[in-house]
C-alpha cells in the first residue's frame, strides 16, 4: 500500500509539471551594406570568378553560350597535358598538321613542316602565339588524329561537370557545335592553372624554342606593345579572335590572397581587349575586400533538445569564413536546427545547418555536427510520453486517478478504524 500511495503522490506532482523541451530555431543576422557604383563592360559576356571562394563575383552573360575561338587551345592543351610523359622528348612536324589551316586564316606558331620539336614546344606554340599547326600536331601525335583529341576534350569537360561545353576541334576554329559559356571557359583555366606547365606557360611572355629557330611571343605581349603600356593586374591568359566570337581573352590575376579568372568575350576590336581587363580588375580590386564573415568559435544560435538535461545548447561556427565581397553587399548568417531534435544525440550527428547569403546568393551551407554527446534523461522521457498519453486518452487518467484516489482514502481509513 506505501508503494501505491508514494506512485501516486509521484504522479500527481509529474502531472502539474511542464516538463516539454521543444526543438527550436534560432537565427542571428549580420547585414553590413555599404554602395559602390556598378560595372558595365565593354564585352558583350564577362565573367570574374574567385578561385579561393569558388563563386562569380561579376557576371554579364556568365552562362549564356558563347563561342571561345582560341580560348579553346587551353583546353586542348590539358588534354595534351594528360597523354605527354616527358615534355622534352622530339617530334617531326607533319604535313597533316597543316591541313586547310592557311585556307582558314588560323593563327600560326611558325612551325615548319619537318621540324623537330618537343612537346613543350608545341604546348608554347599553342598557348602563346596562339600556333594552330602546333594544336594540330599535339593531336596527331598524342591522338593519332585530331577527331580523337576533340573526343578527349569533351570527355574532360565532362569530368569537370562542364553541362554546357562542347568542342569541334583543337584550335577554336568556327563551328556551330563548338561553344561553352563564360563561367565554364572559367573553370577549363582554374584547371589549367592548376597544373604547373601550363600555368608557367600561360604567365610566360616569350620563349625560345628547343632548337632556337623560333622565339615563340605571347599574343598578349604583342597587344600591350600596341597599347603602349603594361596591363595591370594581369598575370597572364590566352587570348582568341574568330568573326563570329569578336576578341576575347581567359585571364587571371593575382594580389595578395586572391586569385582572380576573368573570362571577356565580345569586345569589337583588338585594341580594347587590354583597356577592358585591366580597366575591369581594376574595378574589382577597388571595389572589394576580404571580409571575414564568421570565426571559429562565434555563436551563430541556440538549440534545445527533447529529453536532454540542459534547456539549451550554444551552436558555434567550426571555423573561420571569408569572402571576397563588394563594398555593398549584403550578407547574412542564419542558422537552422534540424527539427525534433531529441536526447540520445551522438558526437558528431548533424544538428543543423549554417547558412551564409551574399545579397541573393546562399555562398556557403554549412552541416553543424554535435561536438559532444548529449544523453537522455529518462524521467522527462518517459514523463514527456505519459503526459501525452494523458492528453490522448482524459477519460482514462481521469478514472486511473478516481482509483488511485479510492485506494489512498481506503488506506487512510483502515488506519484510521485501526486506531480506533
Amino acid at each position: 500500500m506505501k508503494k501505491i500511495l508514494l506512485i501516486s503522490i509521484l504522479t500527481c506532482c509529474f502531472l502539474g509539471s511542464n516538463f516539454h523541451v521543444a526543438a527550436e530555431e534560432t537565427v542571428e543576422e549580420t547585414t553590413p551594406t555599404t554602395t559602390s557604383a556598378n560595372y558595365n563592360s565593354q564585352a558583350s559576356h564577362a565573367v570574374v570568378y574567385d578561385v579561393q571562394d569558388q563563386r562569380i563575383i561579376y557576371d554579364k552573360g556568365a552562362n549564356d553560350q558563347i563561342y571561345p575561338a582560341s580560348m579553346t587551345k587551353i583546353m586542348t592543351s590539358i588534354v595534351a597535358l594528360d597523354k605527354i610523359d616527358d615534355l622534352d622528348q622530339k617530334v617531326e612536324m607533319s604535313a597533316e598538321a597543316f591541313v586547310g589551316l592557311k585556307e582558314a586564316n588560323a593563327s600560326m606558331a611558325g612551325f615548319k613542316e619537318g621540324q623537330v620539336v618537343t612537346y613543350r614546344d608545341l604546348l608554347a606554340g599553342t598557348l602563346l602565339p596562339s600556333g594552330a599547326e602546333a594544336s594540330n600536331q599535339l593531336a596527331l601525335s598524342l591522338y593519332g588524329s585530331v577527331d580523337k583529341m576533340v573526343e578527349a576534350m569533351n570527355d574532360k569537360a565532362e569530368e569537370l561537370n562542364l553541362k554546357h561545353t562542347h568542342f569541334m576541334n583543337t584550335t577554336g576554329l568556327h563551328d556551330d557545335n563548338h561553344y561553352t559559356t563564360p563561367y565554364e571557359m572559367a573553370k577549363i583555366l582554374e584547371y589549367a592553372l592548376d597544373q604547373k606547365e601550363l600555368y608557367s606557360l600561360l604567365e610566360t611572355d616569350a620563349y625560345n624554342t628547343s632548337d632556337n629557330s623560333l622565339t615563340l611571343k605571347h599574343t598578349t605581349t604583342q597587344m600591350e606593345s600596341d597599347y603602349d603600356a603594361s596591363i595591370l593586374y594581369f598575370e597572364g591568359g590566352k587570348t582568341g579572335y574568330t568573326l563570329e566570337a569578336q576578341y576575347c581573352l581567359a585571364s587571371f590575376s593575382t594580389d595578395e590572397e586572391e586569385r582572380l579568372i576573368m573570362v571577356v568575350q565580345g569586345l569589337p576590336s583588338r585594341s580594347a581587349v587590354l583597356p577592358e581587363v585591366e580597366s575591369l580588375y581594376k574595378y574589382i580590386y577597388e571595389n572589394n575586400d576580404r571580409t571575414q564573415v564568421l570565426k571559429k568559435g562565434d555563436n551563430v544560435g541556440e538549440i534545445s533538445v527533447l529529453y536532454s538535461d540542459d534547456d539549451t545548447y550554444t551552436i558555434t561556427s567550426p571555423k573561420d569564413y571569408s569572402y571576397f565581397l563588394s563594398n555593398d553587399a549584403e550578407v547574412t548568417v542564419t542558422f537552422k536546427a534540424k527539427k525534433d531534435l531529441e536526447a540520445p544525440i551522438k558526437k558528431g550527428q548533424v544538428i543543423g545547418t549554417i547558412s551564409i547569403k551574399v545579397d541573393d546568393e546562399v555562398v556557403e551551407e554549412i552541416k553543424v555536427k554535435a561536438t559532444q554527446k548529449i544523453e537522455r534523461n529518462n524521467l522527462k522521457y518517459y514523463v514527456h510520453y505519459f503526459s501525452v498519453y494523458a492528453d490522448n486518452n482524459p477519460l482514462v487518467i481521469i478514472l486511473n486517478g478516481a482509483t488511485i484516489m479510492l485506494l489512498v482514502i481506503f488506506v487512510i481509513y483502515r488506519r484510521i478504524m485501526r486506531k480506533l
